[in-house]
């Protein structure tokens, strides 16, 4: 499963609830979830912030590296 997917989930909340936190569209969060895109760095580090892990942590994908 995806890293930002699964953190999502852990924490409840929908991919329009983590838009909205992240400020951006709900797509966007799909995206990352599918792998068809992936969020830019300063995301990346909001995102880290808010789930208390490491940004490297956010780049897993069952423990993968999506970005390679």
């Amino acid at each position: 499963m995806n890293a930002i997917k699964h953190l999502r989930a852990s924490k409840g909340l929908t991919q329009q609830e983590l838009a909205d936190i992240l400020s951006v569209d709900v797509s966007s969060v799909s995206k990352w979830e599918t792998g068809t895109a992936y969020p830019r760095l300063p995301l990346l580090i909001k995102m880290a912030g808010y789930f208390n892990c490491s940004v490297d942590s956010l780049l897993q994908d069952g423990g993968r590296e999506m970005i390679g």
